[in-house]
């Protein structure tokens, strides 16, 4: 008589079942983070074309602010420990 293999086939198949189900799924989430990325990369060069309104609740910042927004940003980076790439 044959001795049974440590695992025998039904559970094998199985596994490769189970395997094969997972990696469907997890291709399926690749597709749609993918599909999710690109449509979001799409918004944004739409926006990016977009023309910048300033009005009397958002005004054109002057040379005086935006040194101190930089300035401002750079010390919460510094604070933060992360990478200040604004110059």
């Amino acid at each position: 008589m044959k001795q049974p293999d440590s695992i025998d086939i039904g559970t094998q198949m199985d596994i490769a079942r189970y395997r094969l189900q997972t990696a469907k799924e997890d291709l399926d989430t690749a597709k749609l983070t993918y599909e999710s990325e690109q449509l979001r990369a799409a918004k944004i060069e739409e926006a990016a074309k977009r023309e910048i309104v300033f009005d009397e609740d958002s005004p054109e910042l002057t040379p005086a602010m935006e040194k101190a927004f930089r300035l401002a940003a750079k010390n919460r980076n510094a604070q933060k420990g992360t990478f200040d790439n604004s110059q």
